[in-house]
């Protein structure tokens, strides 16, 4: 069989909208073939298993996730405290694609699917955020006087054993609203005084 590219994108569109709002293992590739409007047979052609189609979902949004964060982290001449707040917007949207089940799930079900996921987000994350702290010590924005490979490994750390299905299960808050907080206090924990009246300024104006 041919592969439509229009078709194969389709179906990882409709999955990823099922996946995510119910979780992994209670997704059928029959729901997903009738949402589709096709046979389930013609689903299995594209996806030998219900496995290989969330491997390739979760490929999709994490090709999705270079696309959009990469040119902003690589954009040197964007206002920092602008750059800032879109890649905490971004993040918050990001994470709020997936229901609290989903993780749970998709941990518990798909052991390693979850470990490639999270060892994608984690060595992002560190990349990032070690670009973004040079970035920022350098403009002016975050304070000179820390470590900054410290800094670093207390963001990761914190966001690695924070944001996890176990601390959801815990708190009464969805992963964006989780996300957004440890974000939040850290970056707003290290600026300097002239920054955080920049924010001030910048968030009256708005």
């Amino acid at each position: 069989m041919q592969i439509d590219d229009v078709t194969k994108s389709r179906i990882l569109e409709v999955s990823r909208e099922h996946f995510f709002r119910l979780g992994f293992s209670k997704v059928t590739m029959s729901e997903i073939a009738t949402e589709l409007g096709m046979s389930k047979k013609t689903l299995y052609e594209y996806f030998p298993s219900k496995e290989e189609l969330l491997s390739e979902v979760i490929l999709a949004m994490q090709n999705d996730i270079r696309t959009k964060i990469d040119p902003l982290i690589a954009d040197t001449e964007m206002n920092f405290v602008k750059k800032l707040k879109l890649l905490l917007s971004y993040g918050g949207e990001f994470h709020a694609q997936f229901s609290n089940y989903f993780m749970m799930d998709l941990q518990k079900n798909a052991p390693q699917v979850w470990k490639a996921c999270d060892d994608f987000r984690m060595e992002r994350m560190r990349a990032n955020l070690e670009k973004l702290v040079k970035e920022g010590v350098a403009k002016g924005v975050f304070r000179n006087d820390l470590n900054e490979q410290v800094l670093v490994l207390m963001y990761g750390g914190l966001i690695q054993h924070l944001v996890t299905p176990q601390m959801l299960a815990q708190l009464p808050v969805s992963m964006k609203q989780l996300f957004e907080t440890i974000i939040t206090v850290l970056f707003e924990g290290i600026l300097t005084e002239e920054a955080r009246l920049n924010i001030e300024t910048t968030v009256l104006t708005n």
